[in-house]
């Protein structure tokens, strides 16, 4: 993702309506107030002004960063929400990388990027293990007509004074 796309992606989801259900507002303004603040930092090293790296800001980005990895674990991720994280550890990254160099915000980084693509995953397989357990549970209570007529067959060959065992047919 470049940086155009990664800044439309967050912006998309800034302006769009859904932005509370995955923040209070309290939270959705300090994430949206450091996003602000790295683009102004980004724009202005492409415009060579000398950046230095300030503790109290990068606070601020471990504190936005915590709050998104938060969010990723308790809500459901959409897409437009996906994209939103992406887009936005991508510029995160790429301000952390060029000025702060800050380690704990390189792993923030990271950590959320593995949590969103391995929660993607771990859904599409708690979606499949719900629909293998629903098959397993409608065929463990199928009993074909075969298996009923050889059990009967072998009851009644016990009856009568011929043991069979009917361990061998299934019963």
């Amino acid at each position: 993702m470049d940086f155009e796309d990664a800044k439309n992606k967050v912006n998309t989801f800034f302006n769009g309506l859904t932005t509370h259900n995955y923040f209070n507002t309290k939270i959705l303004s300090k994430v949206e107030f450091v996003y602000k603040e790295v683009l102004k930092n980004i724009e202005d090293m492409t415009n060579d002004i000398e950046m230095v790296s300030d503790d109290t800001f990068n606070k601020n980005v471990i504190n936005a960063m915590s709050q998104i990895r938060r969010t990723i674990f308790v809500s459901k991720i959409t897409p437009i929400f996906s994209d939103f994280v992406l887009g936005y550890i991508e510029i995160i990254h790429s301000w952390n990388n060029n000025l702060s160099k800050n380690p704990e915000i390189t792993e923030l980084v990271f950590h959320s990027k593995r949590l969103l693509e391995q929660h993607l995953t771990i859904t599409e397989a708690s979606e499949q293990l719900k629909m293998l357990t629903t098959m397993v549970k409608n065929l463990s209570n199928w009993m074909p007509p075969a298996f009923e007529i050889s059990k009967h067959y072998i009851d009644l060959l016990n009856e009568e004074g011929y043991p069979v065992k009917s361990e061998k047919i299934g019963g």
